[in-house]
């Protein structure tokens, strides 16, 4: 910003160009990193979604395995 503002006062446009060229990479890398942790965030959510149902599965399958066994003595 500071070399944007004394840049700007050369009245040379391709000075001045080269200053925000170097900030506009910067915010492509950030706009990459952010969707690159958005999907694993994704991913991770899909993963925990699925193992909570596999044991919530599982814990009916307890219970109704329990209640029969219960149930014949």
């Amino acid at each position: 910003m500071t070399r944007s503002r004394s840049y700007i006062h050369t009245f040379d446009r391709s000075d001045f160009d080269q200053v925000p060229d170097s900030g506009r990479e910067s915010v492509r890398r950030i706009a990459a990193l952010v969707e690159q942790a958005e999907a694993e965030y994704r991913t991770r959510r899909r993963g925990l979604l699925v193992s909570v149902a596999a044991i919530g599965l599982l814990g009916i399958a307890l219970y109704l395995k329990l209640r029969s066994l219960e149930g014949s003595q």
